[in-house]
């Protein structure tokens, strides 16, 4: 736990750069469009309470915060998920899996919490995205992981992947980097899309269904008389 609360910081410090702010305004207005269409009745952001994403889900009526600062709601480590199974129609987990030392375990909770069609939103940094060259020294300390990985960690957590995009083309190195320009992410997303600083992706909890078969539903329906065999009281066999 004390190696993902130093990675957090880390990472903190580095959305703190320039940079860092210019691929936050990116990731914030990723979250935006996708909570403005969410539907449910509760949700939960893990980590970073100074983006108060959930406010965009404005067909969401309860929002809950977690994180392992005071400020937020739930006072408690963002891998530790004191939850029920079942409890969230919408989980939002911006840069989670980069600080967890169990990428794969977590997921699978994040599973356990999402209501079942539940979305989990998640972004990332991309480990081939030349922002790079302006942070070595973070691409070292945490454990970045690419698209393809997660989306086979999510495969097996039982999420669905239902969406990605990746977003912040603008130069590492560039000093005081505006918000993102329409120009530079289209350019960027016709003809380098993989050296992305950033991707978001969203999943779904997929829910096995059983449909009756309607011409046996059919058959059973005309029988007259229906036996089950060797059915016995349960009475008789209570105490034994």
């Amino acid at each position: 736990m004390q190696t993902e609360m130093v990675r957090y910081r880390q990472l903190e410090n580095w959305f703190a750069t320039p940079f860092g702010r210019y691929v936050a305004v990116a990731e914030a207005d990723f979250f935006a469009r996708k909570l403005a269409v969410a539907a449910g009745e509760t949700a939960l952001q893990i980590g970073w309470p100074q983006w108060p994403l959930l406010q965009h889900a404005a067909a969401i009526r309860h929002k809950v915060y977690q994180h392992h600062q005071p400020q937020a709601d739930v006072c408690a480590q963002p891998m530790a998920l004191p939850w029920p199974e079942n409890s969230f129609d919408v989980v939002v987990l911006p840069h989670g899996l980069e600080v967890a030392a169990y990428a794969p375990q977590w997921l699978a909770e994040l599973q356990r919490v999402l209501m079942p069609h539940g979305r989990l939103l998640l972004t990332g940094l991309n480990p081939a995205g030349y922002w790079r060259l302006n942070g070595r020294n973070l691409c070292r300390d945490l454990d970045l992981h690419s698209v393809g990985t997660v989306r086979s960690w999510l495969a097996q957590a039982g999420l669905s992947l239902q969406e990605g995009s990746f977003m912040a083309y603008g130069w590492p190195w560039m000093r005081r980097p505006k918000a993102p320009v329409s120009a530079i992410e289209y350019m960027g997303n016709r003809w380098w899309p993989h050296q992305a600083a950033v991707y978001g992706l969203v999943a779904g909890k997929e829910v096995l269904s059983v449909r009756p078969d309607a011409k046996l539903t059919k058959q059973l329906l005309e029988l007259k008389d229906l036996q089950l065999v060797g059915a016995s009281p349960c009475s008789k066999h209570w105490g034994k």
